[in-house]
């Protein structure tokens, strides 16, 4: 589960956005004017020590474990019960899901894939052998600053929350914490993006525009059934 490349955001485009340690805070702050665009730093000078498991960065910047962190507690969760002798177990963090070993049932394990705008009758079952399943959406942790409102989902390029026409993802990969690193990138990519980014990274993929579009990989595409209300 080694990352070839820390995870990195700059501080000040985040809190400047309204990004902060909790939504109270968010809603303190002031947003980032529409169009401007902040110097991230120069990302070459990351160091990363292997021999010592140190990582040097420069000023300004810092390890943004959100990217990965509920998927790669998941992975971890799963390897120390495997490890303690379960014959297959499935954890769910804050609804990114890790799984590995025997399923309960021929099928694999089975997840439930809501849609992000009609939670109680908009829902799909899949049936995956093992690895992770991640979902990511601009329809939560949402906050609200001069009448405009504002996600926990940061474009780098901008530093303020992404302009994305995507309401949500859900992104199924070899584990945990590569699922929710992937769901977000597909989320900022966008609709325009989705397939070339999926077939790209060899991802199934369900996505759900703000029109209320459902876009998947063909191998979900079935499965997907979610139109726009008439």
């Amino acid at each position: 589960m080694a990352l070839t490349r820390p995870a990195v955001f700059s501080l000040v485009p985040c809190k400047k956005a309204g990004y902060r340690t909790s939504l109270e805070d968010a809603e303190a702050t002031t947003l980032v004017p529409p169009g401007h665009r902040f110097d991230q730093g120069n990302m070459s000078a990351i160091v990363v020590d292997r021999e010592n498991r140190a990582i040097t960065m420069p000023p300004g910047t810092a390890i943004g474990p959100g990217g990965i962190g509920k998927g790669l507690a998941a992975d971890l969760v799963v390897s120390e019960l495997l490890a303690l002798g379960a014959t297959g177990a499935l954890v769910n963090v804050g609804g990114d899901l890790a799984a590995a070993g025997t399923p309960p049932s021929e099928n694999g394990w089975t997840i439930v894939v809501e849609d992000p705008f009609n939670s109680e009758s908009g829902t799909t079952q899949l049936e995956i052998d093992g690895g992770g399943v991640a979902t990511s959406s601009t329809l939560t942790r949402r906050w609200t600053r001069i009448r405009k409102a504002a996600h926990h989902i940061i474009d780098p390029s901008t530093g303020a929350p992404s302009d994305t026409d995507l309401a949500a993802t859900t992104v199924i990969a070899p584990c945990g914490w590569l699922a929710e690193a992937h769901a977000t990138a597909v989320i900022l990519g966008g609709s325009s993006r989705f397939l070339d980014y999926c077939d790209g990274h060899r991802l199934d993929a369900v996505a759900v525009t703000r029109g209320r579009r459902t876009l998947a990989v063909d191998s979900l595409a079935s499965l997907f059934r979610w139109e726009p209300p008439v």
